[in-house]
């Protein structure tokens, strides 16, 4: 990579398959960055994109018929509401102040269908930081929020990828005051809006790829 970087979000596009995006994250001292970067694996080359309107980490990305969305994130004192889109075309980004139902980081986000779905993550980054369970939908056509079925527990920094309309959550945290690292894994549905349990991880982790 062209420089060191952590709590970074990924997206990628179903029609560029060889392209994923970088965006955000904390660079080496710690600090939110606002850089992206497209990597192209057909060429093993890095390319610098646009960048990011604020600099932030721990946001959380989904493509969409040819647009990136940035929910939430960090940027250094407050957990941010803010929805970030990218249009991948013209290489521009616009921002939607104060969009999500709450502010949000570390949650896991998917696409199906004209549709986001945000789970989990961190609704504050106070004293006392809280988990949140809650799913929320965002309908791109008519620009609003509904809440789908919530987790079975709060969830925070899980590793998660989504597979056609499947959305997979493994891990993470439950808590963070103490923090508490689980193994569970599950499986959203994002054309049923239900979830699954799956097979418990070997070990408990969390904030992994």
């Amino acid at each position: 990579m062209p420089a060191g970087l952590y709590g970074y979000a990924l997206a990628q596009c179903s029609n560029q398959p060889n392209q994923f995006y970088l965006m955000g994250g904390f660079d080496s001292a710690g600090v939110p960055t606002n850089q992206v970067l497209m990597y192209d694996a057909a060429q093993d080359i890095w390319t610098p994109l646009a960048s990011l309107p604020t600099a932030l980490a721990n946001a959380s990305a989904a493509c969409l018929e040819g647009r990136i969305y940035l929910l939430g994130g960090y940027d250094g004192n407050n957990v941010l509401d803010q929805m970030f889109i990218y249009d991948v075309p013209t290489n521009r980004w616009r921002t939607i102040l104060h969009s999500l139902p709450t502010a949000r980081m570390a949650a896991a986000s998917g696409a199906w269908q004209g549709k986001l779905y945000l789970a989990g993550g961190i609704t504050s980054h106070t004293s006392t930081p809280s988990i949140t369970k809650a799913v929320d939908i965002y309908n791109i056509a008519n620009n609003t929020w509904a809440g789908g079925t919530p987790l079975t527990q709060p969830t925070a920094y899980s590793g998660y990828t989504q597979s056609g309309n499947y959305l997979f959550m493994a891990g993470g945290w439950s808590s963070i005051n103490p923090t508490v690292t689980i193994s569970t894994t599950s499986r959203l549905d994002l054309s049923l809006g239900n979830s699954t349990h799956g097979p418990a991880l070997p070990v408990n982790r969390a904030d992994f790829a």
